[in-house]
């Protein structure tokens, strides 16, 4: 495999991109805690029901590298099956917390001195669940207050208190996160504008992560885009972004990257590269990455594949803590050992 910074044709797309006008056809993956599942259809792994309970106070702990410094107005979270309406009484506790991934047992504790009440106690009314997929939420809950992330790291706490008992209430699950295996996960988001697609898994004989390019044309290069962000190109431009001014129809990126690898071929209409990168300890390397292709049915010569994600590691992202039939100052279950989350997305 070769390793490149830069091709020549990405010098010249991604150096126009800073003077090409945002287009709204193509509408930018909402902002998704944790960062790496941002534009993910579903999570691989878990699902959690504190919606579909009477009464529960769970606190949601986020690495700081999931998000930037600013402020939050709107809050959701990531329903991952059709449910009826549903009324809960609810309050909404943010706070930048030195708490780490292990956090403390005692809720107090993870929010710190100075925590911000952002959705003050109230009955609301979420609204119907018809449709899940990505980049939705069944219900927002616009801040009371805005909140202020400043570091180094995020206490999301939802705290119910529909009923005075504890028990079920409803069937509303959401998307979520529970990493019991070392073996990296792996997944797609968005679409590529030929025939080419791309996948990503992990060979944990040799601890590399294999990415693979398929329905190509015979015999054609094929570039890999590997970087570590779906959300943010360069830091600032909002992804997916329309590459179609620059020659690339129907074409987007999906990632910023930060290397290029040339990929060799396996058959006449497919390419690979595998990457060795092994599993870490304590922490998790999220990794995103997207194909070049040449096709000549597109003004500039290539076209752009689906994107992939990748999950190496199980530990240090995100995790969460709760109490589901009693109440206290200390949880009942949780914090885990390994990742573990419900997806939530974030305004602004």
């Amino acid at each position: 495999m070769t390793a490149m910074r830069c091709t020549s044709v990405l010098v010249l797309s991604f150096s126009l991109l800073a003077v090409v006008p945002a287009h709204t056809q193509v509408t930018p993956h909402l902002r998704t805690l944790p960062k790496v599942l941002t534009g993910v259809a579903n999570s691989p792994t878990g699902a959690n029901i504190f919606f579909g309970r009477s009464r529960c106070l769970f606190q949601c702990w986020f690495d700081g590298s999931n998000l930037r410094a600013g402020i939050v107005t709107s809050l959701g979270l990531k329903e991952n099956r059709t449910a009826g309406t549903l009324q809960h009484k609810l309050e909404i506790v943010m706070s930048s917390s030195t708490a780490g991934f292990t956090m403390s047992q005692t809720f107090a504790q993870n929010l710190g001195a100075t925590p911000t009440t952002f959705f003050t106690m109230k009955t609301i009314s979420l609204p119907a669940v018809n449709t899940v997929g990505p980049n939705q939420s069944g219900t927002w809950f616009a801040g009371d207050r805005p909140f202020i992330f400043s570091g180094p790291n995020l206490i999301i706490q939802w705290d119910i208190q529909t009923s005075t008992s504890f028990g079920t209430l409803g069937t509303r699950t959401m998307d979520g996160l529970y990493q019991t295996s070392t073996v990296p996960l792996n997944g797609t988001i968005g679409t590529s504008c030929g025939a080419a697609s791309l996948t990503s898994s992990y060979d944990t004989s040799s601890s590399s992560l294999v990415y693979t390019a398929n329905n190509l044309q015979p015999s054609t290069p094929t570039i890999l885009l590997l970087g570590f962000d779906s959300a943010f190109f360069a830091g600032a431009i909002r992804l997916p972004f329309d590459l179609g001014p620059l020659g690339f129809t129907g074409c987007t990126l999906d990632v910023d990257p930060i290397f290029t690898f040339v990929m060799a071929p396996v058959t006449t209409t497919a390419s690979r590269v595998s990457l060795p990168i092994p599993v870490p300890a304590g922490s998790t390397y999220p990794i995103h990455a997207q194909a070049m292709f040449t096709d000549a049915s597109k003004p500039s010569g290539f076209g752009t594949s689906n994107a992939t994600w990748s999950m190496i590691g199980n530990v240090g992202l995100v995790n969460y803590m709760y109490n589901w039939s009693r109440d206290g100052a200390t949880a009942q279950y949780g914090p885990y050992a390994v990742n573990s989350t419900v997806t939530h997305f974030l305004k602004p």
